[in-house]
């Protein structure tokens, strides 16, 4: 097996005889790497595929005297069973992540007031939620997908831009709806494609979680 750092997807790769069988997907914030996603094929499951990709992506990250900050459930499990990676965390930021996470958008965003593409009645209702994951990722049988976006307009569900697929801004440029929410976890922030702005907007019913 070989793993490959995808610099322009940010993931690193691992292929078994020149096939792609698993990633890990991580974001460059503030001079750290950002772990966040996980996947293997499930042909792969249970070989010990996903403690070796994240071993050659951890050996890599040292040779290169950068901190991580686990977020993936799966990079975050490996490091405790391998305390001698621990060092490479950035344990202050993991942290405050940790403690964030009550917060109602991502931690150290720029927060601005809303744009003026958000009607009164709007802001006081929710789309429809009739998806589980990215709507074209499923069409294609594919969970790939990084982070959700709903878009407040219609109710599609996309993937992020750190998203293999990128659906979310797709649909956004396709349609001209230029407001999505998260579909993340305890987030409740939104975000307009055209004035480029992260805001909330007070009294706006919270999103409901992700699956």
């Amino acid at each position: 097996m070989e793993v490959r750092d995808n610099t322009a997807e940010h993931r690193y790769e691992l292929f078994d005889d020149g096939e792609l069988i698993g990633f890990t997907v991580y974001e460059e914030r503030d001079g750290r790497l950002w772990f966040v996603h996980t996947e293997i094929d499930d042909a792969h499951q249970g070989s010990g595929a996903g403690s070796f990709l994240v071993r050659r992506a951890m050996d890599d990250i040292r040779g290169r005297d950068v901190k991580i900050v686990p977020t993936c459930p799966h990079v975050a499990a490996w490091i405790r069973s391998h305390p001698e990676y621990e060092d490479l965390v950035d344990t202050e930021t993991l942290r405050e992540y940790k403690r964030s996470r009550g917060r109602r958008v991502p931690p150290g965003s720029n927060v601005s007031e809303p744009c003026e593409h958000v009607p009164a009645e709007l802001a006081q209702s929710i789309a429809p939620w009739p998806l589980d994951g990215c709507a074209e990722c499923l069409a294609a049988d594919r969970r790939d997908w990084v982070h959700l976006r709903l878009c407040h307009y219609c109710g599609h569900v996309g993937c992020c831009d750190n998203s293999p697929g990128r659906h979310g801004s797709a649909h956004a440029a396709l349609t001209g709806h230029p407001l999505v929410r998260s579909y993340e976890r305890d987030e409740n922030w939104w975000y307009c494609f055209v004035d480029e702005r992260l805001f909330e907007v007070a009294g706006a019913p919270r999103a409901p979680s992700a699956p």
